[in-house]
């Protein structure tokens, strides 16, 4: 089992604003019941909740998530390689979507599915009126295919 990430408190189990958020690849052995000791790795993803994970060809990739000492919500998609315990921030082509949490990404056949989430309203910049993105479903070729990705989908 591979943990990442995730949303600690300084002070213990209650909220004192002063939040830890975890950037490291934890293992959990479940033949041995051990949690195991990791390598560091060189390049990592910023700490992050409320992101989702899954696996494809043996690979664990994450998109999204929160980091409130940054103040941030995430777009961004990583990839971990458990053999060469290596991350990799893949840089998908066309437009992405918005930065988010608490959404779920999941394989169906060859595609990556995302829907759902949320995010902070009245982000600088932003267009109010284009903020409808928060429940679309972008339907994505996997990364590594050799042909472009396939259209959005939206509900």
């Amino acid at each position: 089992m591979f943990v990442f990430g995730g949303r600690a408190d300084r002070f213990g189990p209650f909220h004192s604003n002063n939040e830890i958020y975890c950037n490291k690849i934890k293992v959990f052995d479940t033949e041995t019941n051990c949690w195991l000791s990791t390598p560091s790795t060189q390049l990592l993803p910023e700490g992050r909740r409320s992101h989702s994970a899954f696996c494809y060809n043996g690979e664990l990739y994450i998109f999204g998530g929160y980091n409130a000492r940054l103040d941030r919500h995430f777009n961004d998609l990583w990839k971990f390689n458990p053999e060469a315990f290596l991350w990799k921030k893949i840089e998908p082509k066309g437009k992405g979507p918005c930065p988010r949490r608490r959404q779920c990404c999941c394989m169906v056949g060859d595609r990556i599915v995302l829907f759902g989430g949320t995010r902070k309203s009245g982000v600088p910049g932003e267009n109010p009126h284009m903020h409808g993105d928060n429940m679309q479903t972008h339907c994505r070729k996997t990364p590594g295919r050799d042909s472009n990705p396939g259209p959005s989908c939206y509900f």
